[in-house]
């Protein structure tokens, strides 16, 4: 029979902590979405709202936030102020990633 050392359980406990914690902090990004869609889709350009990993260089991060789907990302000296996302919406952090134009099937 295999036994489980103490620094096994106490990983396993610690992965088990990470996850809730991820799993609250989604919940948390959820409710902000749900609370502000209908806000966030007045700006300009915005085809969705996602609670996900920022990206960065194109390569996804380990922090979670906020995700703005826009159909085209226009550099932030080009809008006025009234239309760009805000970094932080009710404590979360946004994440602005172009798609392109979404079309139904």
């Amino acid at each position: 029979m295999n036994e489980v050392s103490e620094s096994e359980m106490s990983e396993v406990e610690d992965l088990d902590k990470v996850e809730e914690e991820k799993e609250a902090e989604m919940a948390k990004i959820s409710a902000v979405i749900e609370k502000r869609e209908p806000e966030l889709y007045r700006y300009p350009n915005v085809v969705g709202l996602g609670a996900s990993y920022r990206t960065k260089a194109g390569k996804p991060t380990d922090e979670l936030c906020l995700v703005v789907y826009v159909e085209k990302k226009v550099p932030a000296t080009q809008l006025s102020t009234r239309d760009l996302i805000p970094r932080e919406i009710d404590g979360i952090k946004t994440d602005v990633v172009e798609t392109g134009r979404i079309e139904a099937l």
